[in-house]
Parts: C-alpha cells; sequence; structure tokens
C-alpha cells in the first residue's frame, strides 16, 4: 500500500493525504494503521472527508462499488475517494 500510494519516494517530505479505515476489527490493525504505517498520511474518522479508504477483510458498502481500486489484496482494498 504505501508503494501504491508513493509515500516513501516523494521529494518532499510530507505528503498529505486523508485514509479512511473500514474494518471489523479496528484493534490491532487500525491502531497500528495510524501510528505507524500510514504515516505521513492521517487516518480520518469521517469518510466523506478521506482521499482513500482502506477496505480491510470485509465486504465493500455498496458506495464503495463504483471507486476505482487502487490496490486488491487478500479479501481487502485500497480505493480511491477522491472526486472524480
Amino acid at each position: 500500500m504505501r508503494e501504491t500510494l508513493d509515500l516513501d519516494t516523494k521529494v518532499t517530505p510530507k505528503k498529505e493525504c486523508k485514509i479512511f479505515i473500514d474494518t471489523s476489527q479496528d484493534r490491532p490493525f487500525g491502531a497500528h494503521w495510524e501510528m505507524l504505517y500510514l504515516k505521513p498520511c492521517e487516518r480520518t474518522t469521517e469518510k466523506p472527508k478521506a482521499d482513500y479508504v482502506i477496505v480491510y477483510k470485509k465486504a465493500k458498502e455498496a458506495d464503495d462499488e463504483q471507486k476505482k481500486i487502487l490496490l486488491e489484496f487478500n479479501g481487502s482494498f485500497l480505493l480511491s475517494h477522491k472526486q472524480q
């Protein structure tokens, strides 16, 4: 996911983005992503404000079906949530 979002190769050290995590089991996964893995992006609890959505180990919601899939792995998805 970090490679797909190009979080480690940006020339500027600060890539601003907001990520919404949709999972049925937030701990430990969501907490780990928020504290370490998603940096420098920030986690948001407000889906409409997100640039990206992570759907982790659950079915996508109906409003996510038309969103662009950036990465799919093992039943989980990284979706673009930006305005088209």
